[in-house]
């Protein structure tokens, strides 16, 4: 006997090649078709020959390329990052390497304490004036010159328990230091140590005194006055001196004409206490002000 052949209505042949299902329909055998069961199964089969195919497919150098791009960025900015890492650390040591060979010297007087350090670009001078603190030169010595709004100046040899009516000021040690002007890196703006001498006339090459010292106090300047200064004295005063004489003070006029070997790091309140002290026609303190001690701090 003839096994009937099942005939499908023309709408389930519709669904069936919209759904793409014609094996489903096979294997259902004529039964109803869930045509939301196939089109998943259609989806899983789908994304199991992707995998497959993404498994076993492209050669190794097609997803090198993709990744090459980000590898060298990762690798530039890396090199970038590193580069600027040890630009910081050279910059940090070079630093700490020159504030460790900076020898501090602490001054110790009747009015307090004042710290100052010797810059290593002046070594003739550095060197000279830590012999005389080794060498006690500078105790009991006075402060003998005072300016106000200018600086105040000591370490002449006589001063040492003179009387009031004495005339100082040309004490030293018999001796002169070379000049070391490192302009304009080192200038006189407010608490820089500075090497006394004496005239142009007499001193054409600058040199310094071997024991006479001066700490500058100095003004503030306008910016016209500073302009007024550089036309005169046919000078150009860097960024970084205008900035200190407008806001911290100090004396341009003297930049280039002496020997600037250190500055105040702390106790430079001391310093402007000593200026407003009352001074004779010398300029010397009517009350004396001494130095108990100078010592080396490191």
């Amino acid at each position: 006997m003839k096994k009937k052949k099942k005939v499908y209505g023309q709408l389930d042949y519709i669904k069936a090649n919209r759904r793409g299902s014609r094996e489903a329909e096979i294997e259902n055998h004529g039964h109803p078709i869930n045509y939301n069961r196939v089109q998943t199964s259609k989806k899983v089969y789908n994304r199991k020959r992707n995998k497959a195919d993404f498994q076993k497919g492209l050669p190794y150098s097609y997803y090198l390329c993709l990744f090459l791009p980000i590898i060298h960025i990762k690798k530039s900015m890396m090199k970038r990052v590193l580069a600027i890492v040890l630009l910081c650390v050279l910059a940090c040591s070079a630093v700490h390497a020159q504030s460790e060979k900076e020898v501090m010297v602490l001054i110790d007087t009747d009015m307090g304490k004042i710290k100052v350090k010797l810059y290593n670009e002046t070594p003739q001078h550095r060197d000279n004036f830590l012999k005389n603190v080794n060498e006690n030169l500078y105790q009991g010595l006075l402060f003998h010159r005072i300016i106000r709004q200018f600086m105040v100046q000591g370490g002449d040899i006589n001063s040492r328990n003179a009387p009031l009516e004495t005339h100082l000021g040309d004490g030293d040690p018999g001796y002169t230091v070379p000049a070391e002007i490192v302009y304009p890196q080192y200038f006189h703006k407010r608490g820089a140590l500075c090497a006394a001498r004496v005239g142009d006339d007499e001193n054409p090459e600058k040199a310094s005194s071997a024991s006479q010292f001066y700490i500058v106090t100095g003004k503030h300047f306008t910016e016209m006055e500073l302009d007024k200064i550089e036309k005169n004295e046919g000078k150009t005063l860097t960024p970084e001196q205008r900035h200190a004489y407008m806001h911290e003070g100090g004396t341009p006029h003297l930049d280039g004409g002496y020997t600037v070997f250190g500055e105040v790091v702390s106790g430079i309140k001391v310093v402007e206490k000593m200026q407003f002290v009352e001074t004779n026609e010398e300029d010397r303190p009517l009350k004396n002000i001494k130095i108990k001690s100078m010592t080396i701090t490191n």
